[in-house]
Parts: structure tokens; sequence; C-alpha cells
């Protein structure tokens, strides 16, 4: 098959066309990874499958990622948004439901979602490096 552009014109659409479907493409497989395990949080071990990290923990977590922003009522993970449920619970090893305040920006966590999409539990894995 041959294509023949004309004129600038097509040429500019054609080109519009093929950088609306690259962006869409790689819009889609970030929304695939957006709060799961991405970057260096890959090699974090989280358990077996069948036993939780640490005692009292989930066996699974929805993701698993670096704190980028946190307050009382959202975290950044992953440079992907979340708000906390408004009964998100706070867990560490030592410490199950503590405060937000205990989260850190570089703290490797794991948490769970709940159908609206929100956290509903955080969970420390690994506490930033000073």
């Amino acid at each position: 098959m041959r294509c023949h552009i004309s004129t600038n014109k097509s040429l500019s659409v054609l080109l519009a066309v093929l950088l609306l479907t690259v962006t869409l493409s790689i819009g889609s497989a970030g929304t695939a990874w957006a709060g799961s395990r991405t970057g260096n949080t890959a090699a974090i071990d989280t358990g077996d499958g069948e036993r939780p990290l640490h005692h009292g923990y989930p066996v699974q977590f929805s993701g698993v990622g670096t704190i980028d922003r946190i307050t009382n009522k959202i975290a950044v993970i992953d440079d992907s948004f979340f708000e906390f449920d408004e009964r998100a619970s706070f867990n560490t090893p030592r410490s199950r439901h503590t405060s937000s305040s205990r989260f850190q920006p570089g703290d490797v966590v794991g948490y769970l979602i709940n159908s609206d999409g929100q956290i509903e539990s955080l969970w420390m894995i690994q506490e930033a490096r000073p």
C-alpha cells in the first residue's frame, strides 16, 4: 500500500493522530500500574503469598509503593493520588491503628483499597532512610 502526503496539512494530521495514539497507549499502561509496585519498590519482599510480611499484616496488598506526600486526608504513592477512607487505619509492625503522622515521604508502604478507590488501611513496610 502506498501512502502519499500531498500537503503539510495532511502531514500535520497524520502526526497528530500518531501522537494521540502513542499518548493513549502510554496513558493506559500507566493506569494499569497506578499505585502498584513500581520503580525500586518492586524488589521489596512482602511475604510469600501465604504468610504476611509481619504478624497481623495482610497476606496481600492492593498495592505497594513509596510515599511521595502524605497528610491525614490524602497520600501520593509512587506518583499516584489516593484519598483515605474516613475510617482508614495506619499500621506499623509495632503498632496497629497509629496516627497518619507516623508515616512520611520515603516510607515504603503497602495499602488496601476499598470499593470507592480510597485507602482503607496503610501498612509500613520499610521506613525512609535518614
